[in-house]
């Protein structure tokens, strides 16, 4: 018969071995589903690494594509910039040498003026000589009216310009112009504007520098309504006033408006002076603008005109301060209104009316 305490030890021993195999399972289970989750875990981190690194690799090699696009676009540009900057540098020194050029051509056509100028000069004064050698041709005048100068006039193209309500405070700088471009004029003075030391001084001017002064009546009244005495008295008060200033009566005379009967002809046949009327009118007491006066004179004017203009505006003093050199390069010899008809007529008629040369 076995020992009892004997019998209890196995008997425990034999129920632990089953129970510590049980445990031991199930570590071995638990051991095992950590171990299937961390594989999990780490296929599944190095799937995911192994997809980043592709779209990595993706983005790297799209970025490169992109990069190698946008090189090849700067490049181009780069090329097209730096021909165009050729082509810029090849204008600005076809520019340059145009500039030049021109700069030359402008010294040339300066030293060709300069040598024209001296050449006119030359003319000039060999033509003033010719004309002091030569004998004065002078057209015999009849009565008061004197004889008048006509040497080295015949043959050309003549223009009278006349200036009419004068003097003003412009007239001055008419006279400067027609000084220098040696042209002459005649000047149909108004009584009224006479009679002061500054008009007296431009009267004084015109005849001393050429021109000739003309009656243009005292106070600018419309001799058509005047009596014979009337119309005496308007003349002849303007006549003393231009013989203080020049020295003697004025040798024409005009009407104003150029209102005129038999007895204004009768009066000027009387005291032996002819009436001057006009064949081209520049309107300039209207327009009142250098533009269009300068236009319509330049148009109208003919050989042997009688031009009229007044020297009381500025706009007609400015227009005829360009005026004069046009008419001299288009050939036109600029003389007084005697001189026209001298060279036209011949001897005047006391009295006559005379429209142009």
């Amino acid at each position: 018969m076995s020992d009892p305490l004997t019998a209890v030890i196995d008997r425990d021993e034999s129920t632990q071995i089953p129970h510590l195999s049980k445990r031991k399972r199930l570590w071995l289970a638990v051991i095992a589903c950590l171990a299937a989750a961390a594989l999990t875990v780490t296929a599944t981190f190095a799937v995911h690494f192994y997809l980043g690194l592709q779209e990595q690799k993706r983005l790297s090699a799209a970025t490169a594509e992109q990069l190698a696009s946008l090189q090849q676009t700067v490049s181009e540009q780069s090329e097209q910039l730096a021909s165009q900057q050729a082509q810029l540098s090849s204008q600005e020194s076809a520019l340059a040498g145009q500039q030049s050029t021109i700069e030359e051509q402008k010294e040339t056509i300066s030293a060709q003026q300069e040598t024209i100028k001296n050449q006119q000069s030359t003319i000039a004064a060999q033509e003033s000589k010719i004309i002091a050698l030569s004998p004065k041709e002078k057209v015999k005048g009849v009565a008061t009216y004197p004889d008048i100068d006509v040497t080295g006039l015949r043959g050309k193209k003549l223009v009278a310009l006349t200036f009419d309500d004068g003097p003003s405070q412009h007239t001055g700088k008419l006279l400067d112009a027609l000084k220098k471009y040696n042209a002459k004029a005649t000047f149909f003075v108004v009584g009224s504007r006479l009679g002061s030391s500054t008009s007296n001084a431009l009267l004084k001017r015109m005849e001393d520098e050429g021109h000739v002064v003309g009656n243009h009546s005292q106070n600018h009244k419309n001799l058509k309504y005047l009596s014979a005495d009337g119309v005496a008295s308007e003349m002849y008060t303007a006549a003393e006033r231009i013989k203080t200033a020049i020295g003697h009566y004025p040798i024409v005379m005009r009407c104003p408006g150029g209102n005129y009967n038999n007895t204004v002809k009768a009066y000027a046949k009387d005291i032996s002076v002819p009436i001057i009327q006009w064949s081209m009118d520049t309107i300039d007491w209207r327009d009142r603008n250098k533009a269009t006066i300068l236009s319509r004179a330049k148009s109208g004017i003919k050989n042997g005109s009688i031009v009229l203009m007044h020297d009381l505006y500025s706009t007609t003093v400015d227009a005829a301060i360009e005026l004069i050199p046009y008419l001299q390069q288009q050939g036109y010899t600029l003389v007084t209104v005697p001189e026209l008809l001298a060279v036209k007529y011949g001897t005047v008629e006391p009295g006559k009316v005379y429209f142009y040369g």
